[in-house]
């Protein structure tokens, strides 16, 4: 079970790829309190694992909330990143311009407000045997393209996973934690990330979203689809 930022590790005759389970998830540990999640600690995680391995720097990768995750650590601790791998997340500021800007993202970040309610997302999510699985990993709607990738019985593992003491409350904490990171969100000075960006999303439906990515947070950064 894998959801976070991946450490690609190099050294002179080989490369190592790492996918890390973050606090919360698969078999880490699962401290309590939303504010255990917060960006700053997931990222300081992360910050802390590649010298722990006995590594100077990494090309760090990241996708959706581990996107997230590895922007923060862009944003810290831009010496330990030699290239950066975003997949499917927007930086925390562009994100934070597209809450204030109208309607749009705001009806289609609807889960973020929902999941700050306690108790209630965790017991949804488990209504059925964790029916909302089959829907997210193989429902003709919501589901991924490909389904043969995430046959039934991977998305058992999934439901078996969550199902464990804690196993939903970790990750939600993710989402109710958002609040605590305000700063980011709505920062009042930009930084410029200056590490070796490349931007990856499965459509083009936002190009001027990629744009401002790449004139205001990313001037050595690229966008692929």
């Amino acid at each position: 079970m894998y959801i976070g930022p991946t450490l690609c590790l190099l050294s002179l005759t080989s490369v190592y790829i790492l996918c890390p389970d973050p606090r919360g998830y698969g078999d880490s540990d699962k401290p309590d309190g939303v504010a255990s999640y917060t960006l700053d600690k997931l990222g300081k995680d992360i910050a802390d694992l590649i010298p722990a391995l006995g590594y100077s720097a990494c090309v760090l990768v990241g996708h959706d909330w581990g996107g997230a995750v590895a922007w923060r650590v862009a944003d810290t601790n831009p010496e330990l990143i030699d290239k950066l791998v975003i997949m499917n997340c927007p930086h925390l500021s562009i994100m934070g311009q597209e809450l204030t800007n109208g309607w749009g993202q705001l009806l289609k970040s609807w889960y973020i407000f929902m999941f700050q309610v306690p108790w209630l997302p965790e017991f949804t999510i488990g209504l059925h045997d964790y029916r909302n699985f089959n829907a997210i990993f193989r429902g003709r709607k919501a589901g991924v393209k490909n389904r043969d990738q995430f046959p039934a019985e991977v998305v058992e593992a999934y439901k078996y996973s969550f199902s464990r003491p804690g196993g939903l409350t970790g990750p939600i904490n993710y989402i109710r934690a958002i609040y605590k990171t305000r700063s980011f969100l709505f920062p009042r000075t930009r930084k410029t990330i200056d590490i070796p960006t490349l931007l990856l999303r499965v459509t083009q439906r936002y190009p001027e979203l990629v744009d401002r990515h790449i004139v205001l947070n990313c001037p050595h950064g690229r966008f692929e689809i």
